[in-house]
């Protein structure tokens, strides 16, 4: 989703791992400064297949904040809800990067490559895992 983000408001996607692909990653970019027009510059390293943080059944949460205080009630609420914090990923926003009146756009991709089994990979595509703009 393309989306701007405020100085305490944080982007939560709730997901479970695709089935077996051979690549996949989560990037957040900078999409479009104001000052700058189009940048599409990457904000963090990309969360991916060998670095995700996730449940043993492939439950994670993908968090995108540039606050701290925000971040900490995100984590208490998931873990709470019975996600362990080993399987929430974190990127962080700049703060110089659009969190004031003139908002950056952002956009979080999801990257996959080649299924395993294109079928089971169909079906992940259409399960529309929730996320959710926090305010």
């Amino acid at each position: 989703p393309i989306y701007y983000i405020r100085p305490k408001d944080a982007v939560v996607l709730l997901a479970r791992l695709p089935p077996h692909v051979e690549y996949f990653s989560f990037t957040t970019f900078a999409a479009l400064i104001p000052t700058r027009g189009v940048a599409f510059s990457s904000i963090a390293d990309s969360i991916n297949n060998l670095n995700i943080k996730h449940t043993e059944d492939g439950l994670f949460a993908h968090v995108v904040t540039g606050n701290a205080h925000t971040y900490a009630m995100i984590e208490q609420a998931l873990v709470r809800s019975g996600l362990p914090r080993s399987a929430i990923n974190l990127v962080i926003v700049p703060m110089q990067l659009g969190l004031h009146d003139e908002w950056t756009h952002f956009e979080t991709v999801l990257r996959l490559f080649r299924f395993a089994n294109q079928t089971e990979g169909d079906a992940y595509l259409r399960a529309h895992h929730p996320v959710s703009y926090l305010r």
